[in-house]
């Protein structure tokens, strides 16, 4: 099903988004604490610097040496904390705002230094005069400003940051929505193509249990059929052929009697009458023989066909105009040539019992493909509806069986036409229909049978 396709999708597309959503959750938390540690260390810098000017300037008012005892311990916090923030900040936006910052401290070291110098050799007032000069205030006030500006610079860079995080976040929010509605889209989708199939198996099965039952209801007649016509057969066996072969016997039992006074005078008489009880006899055997298999098949298509044509003009009366356009090289198997004849045959019976025809008209021909059979009749016609009929569904299964197809179309009170195709074989037949000796003597061949005839049953 095409709406499988989808699954996939959504599920790389959620794939996707769930990883691009841990990276912005990530990289937000990384944002905030790298602005966190950024923050602190400008506030401990400039901590310090108030610490290290506090720390000297009460040293030069108390002229207490100890004031600026651990200036050398603060200095180094100090500067540590502007190392650390100098490679914080590298390579970032607040560059500048560091560098101005770092340097700003450094102003402060010379004087400081100075300062510190006149402390230790007892020259107090040099000292505070340096570290309550206007250069050492100005520093000091230039150094608040640059701590404020680079708080409020890295503030607004990590405001641009996390909105644009903020954007990204809501990007994978709507992606991870879509491809949601994209699952439950292919889950509708698949319910709805699986209910489809369901009623498609569930109509197949229907289709194929009604298909079973008309099978075997043509089994049955099929079974039937083939039991009447056994039984027809054993009847005409056992009262035609059974009777004459009796009496042929009596015959036989009873010559030498009838010979015996007379065997001059009654010999040849007897000898006739039995010559003429066993050509009754093969006749019975004939008859049998052609019901269960047509001997004309034999010296091919056309030639059964013909005869059985004439065969239904002389039962019913009514006219057949017959066309045999088979090829004359056209050689079948005996599969091919049985099925159509039995066809043709069927066909005809159905005619002769439903029909009530005035004529009726019979083609057979042949490309290099089909063969095809074409009877037409302006008849009353029917219903032809699927299994209606058993006759018709057998020839369907006989032609289908070797590939082939029926066609029947029938239109009430516009007669009825059958329309058979089968396959012919691309490969030699395994048991073609071979040129037998006519009953006169003469040779036929199956191409002579099958050669082409157009002509009207007498």
């Amino acid at each position: 099903m095409r709406s499988l396709l989808g699954i996939p999708v959504a599920i790389v597309i959620l794939a996707l988004t769930m990883a691009l959503g841990a990276w912005v959750h990530v990289r937000n938390d990384k944002a905030f604490l790298e602005q966190l540690v950024i923050e602190t260390t400008v506030q401990d810098m400039i901590a310090f610097r108030r610490e290290l000017s506090t720390m000297l300037m009460l040293a030069a008012l108390e002229r207490n040496p100890l004031r600026h005892a651990q200036y050398e311990v603060v200095a180094a916090d100090l500067s540590r904390a502007a190392k650390d923030l100098g490679s914080l900040t590298a390579g970032s936006a607040l560059s500048s705002e560091i560098d101005a910052l770092t340097s700003g401290q450094e102003r402060f070291l010379p004087l400081e230094h100075q300062a510190i110098g006149y402390m230790h050799a007892g020259r107090w007032d040099e000292a505070a005069t340096i570290l309550f000069g206007d250069e050492y205030k100005l520093n000091l006030s230039v150094f608040e400003v640059d701590g404020d500006i680079t708080v409020l610079a890295m503030k607004a860079q990590h405001a641009i940051a996390r909105e644009r995080l903020e954007q990204v976040r809501m990007a994978t929010v709507a992606l991870n929505f879509g491809a949601m509605l994209l699952l439950l889209w292919v889950g509708w989708s698949f319910s709805r193509a699986l209910k489809r199939e369901v009623v498609r198996l569930k109509e197949s099965e229907t289709e194929l249990a009604k298909s079973e039952g008309k099978l075997r209801r043509l089994a049955e007649h099929q079974q039937s059929a083939r039991e009447a016509v056994m039984k027809s057969l054993a009847q005409e066996i056992h009262d035609e052929l059974g009777q004459r072969l009796t009496v042929l016997r009596m015959d036989v039992a009873m010559l030498p009697a009838a010979v015996k006074a007379d065997p001059a005078a009654r010999l040849p008489a007897k000898v006739a009458e039995l010559k003429d009880g066993i050509d009754g006899i093969l006749t019975i055997v004939r008859d049998i023989s052609g019901k269960l298999r047509p001997t004309a098949l034999e010296v091919g298509l056309g030639a059964a066909a013909d005869a059985l044509v004439r065969e239904f003009h002389g039962s019913l009366g009514i006219p057949v105009e017959f066309s045999n356009a088979l090829p004359p090289d056209l050689v079948l198997d005996d599969e091919r040539a049985t099925a159509m004849f039995r066809i043709l045959q069927e066909s005809l019976t159905n005619v002769a019992r439903h029909a009530r025809a005035s004529k009726v008209s019979v083609r057979l021909f042949a490309d290099a493909r089909l063969l095809r059979m074409v009877l037409q009749d302006d008849g009353q016609g029917f219903d032809v509806e699927p299994g209606s009929s058993f006759g018709i569904s057998g020839m369907r299964e006989r032609a289908a069986s070797l590939g082939g197809r029926l066609n029947v179309i029938s239109v009430a009170g516009a007669g009825t036409t059958i329309e058979a195709e089968l396959p012919l074989s691309d490969r030699q037949p395994s048991d073609p229909i071979r040129p037998q000796r006519a009953p006169d003597g003469g040779a036929e061949t199956a191409h002579a049978a099958d050669a082409p005839s157009d002509r009207a049953a007498p």
